[in-house]
């Protein structure tokens, strides 16, 4: 049977990093190709996305579960501090899932001093972002941000559950570009009964 998921992120220990070679890892790219710095590592703030998108997977659940921001900074200033790391790459399903969460952690990363590159592969919902969050992030070394978009057919947003509002993220990707962070869309063709039409105007909506 399913196991039950676990509620309390704080109570799970750091991943072994002691036992991580970070040399010979900063030789692999990262999932999206970008790496600025020598040592890097992943990293996760929270677990599951409470969102239905047709097409995912549902590893860690819908209900989202997070570390306290003290915990992760405990983490990063580790990673930071003990093992050299300069540049963090979070994977969370959803980072940006609770906004002010997500701003105390770039807060207390600038208010710590602490100095190191973040990227987000794993791609953030673009229409519950805001300017400010994108300033922090900032602030706080992002350099990288995957926007998470499939197509630009309002009638496929529908079909495949994800239900974006396009126009907030073309306003949210111009904010980062006005921040000089890297963004980067996910999308994919093909849906089932997808037109060509269809097709074009996610391929348009990208340039």
């Amino acid at each position: 049977e399913p196991r039950p998921f676990i509620e309390d992120l704080d109570s799970i220990p750091f991943p072994a990093w002691d036992m991580v070679n970070f040399k010979d890892y900063s030789k692999v790219s990262s999932m999206t190709g970008w790496i600025l710095s020598n040592y890097w590592a992943f990293i996760f703030t929270s677990r599951a996305c409470p969102f239905k998108c047709a097409y995912c997977h549902c590893i860690f659940g819908k209900k989202v579960r997070k570390r306290s921001v003290e915990n992760v900074l405990k983490e990063i200033e580790l990673l930071v501090y003990q093992y050299g790391v300069k540049e963090l790459h979070i994977i969370d399903d959803i980072f940006n899932v609770d906004l002010e969460r997500a701003k105390r952690i770039c807060d207390e990363i600038v208010n710590r001093g602490i100095k190191v590159k973040i990227a987000f592969p794993n791609g953030l919902r673009a229409d519950m972002m805001d300017r400010e969050l994108i300033q922090k992030l900032k602030k706080a070394g992002c350099y990288y941000i995957a926007y998470a978009i499939e197509t630009a057919s309002p009638r496929l947003q529908k079909l495949i559950h994800k239900n974006l509002d396009l126009e907030k993220t073309k306003q949210v990707i111009e904010w980062t570009y006005q921040e000089k962070i890297i963004p980067h869309a996910f999308t994919m063709l093909g849906f089932p009964t997808e037109t060509v039409e269809e097709m074009m105007l996610t391929i348009k909506y990208t340039l």
